[in-house]
């Protein structure tokens, strides 16, 4: 009897402690970051646009896609939340432009929507996977994590980025040249 009163004492005084960590660590802070993505100088629409960390940023980046006019807003991709985050935490990231997995149109922007898929209680059944073999408007180079030259800091209260893509990039382009920073 005392070896399991003990035990769920230890028990308990382990779970108030982490709780109480838990509950006095804010996390990281959400910087809101927008933008317009461009192919060419022309705004490209229906995209999606993800930074991805590096050089030791931790968390996992942000997402969104492009309107219709090329224009984005990023939620913070964060494990055990349901709810959007808007923006991104500070950090050094990559840049990659890819084809969105769900298809969006126009529609999805004006009833505030991002994605085509219903919002449901129940859980998913599937998971939609890019068709390897599909066609898209983005180079290959911006598409990957691996190859895509655009980098970013994100570091201020509230960050406007101006995403240029080109459909012939050059051989090694400059990270600067492609993604800029609007104050």
């Amino acid at each position: 009897m005392f070896r399991f009163a003990r035990t769920s004492l230890l028990i308990t005084i382990a779970a108030i402690t982490g709780c109480s960590k838990a509950a006095s660590d804010p996390g990281p802070s959400f910087i809101p970051v927008s933008g317009t993505l461009t192919l060419d100088g022309q705004p490209l629409p229906f995209k999606s646009v993800r930074l991805s960390p590096t050089g030791g940023t931790e968390g996992r980046g942000a997402a969104g896609y492009s309107d219709p006019e090329g224009r984005f807003h990023l939620v913070a991709v964060v494990s055990d939340k349901l709810n959007d985050i808007a923006g991104c935490p500070p950090g050094h990231y990559r840049v990659i432009v890819n084809e969105p997995m769900i298809p969006i149109s126009e529609a999805d922007f004006e009833t505030g929507n991002q994605t085509s898929a219903a919002p449901t209680a129940e859980p998913a059944v599937a998971i939609l996977l890019p068709d390897p073999n599909a066609k898209s408007d983005i180079p290959a180079v911006y598409r990957s994590d691996n190859t895509s030259p655009l980098e970013v800091e994100i570091r201020e209260e509230n960050t406007t980025l101006t995403v240029e893509l080109q459909s012939k990039p050059s051989p090694s382009p400059s990270p600067a040249d492609a993604v800029q920073h609007d104050t």
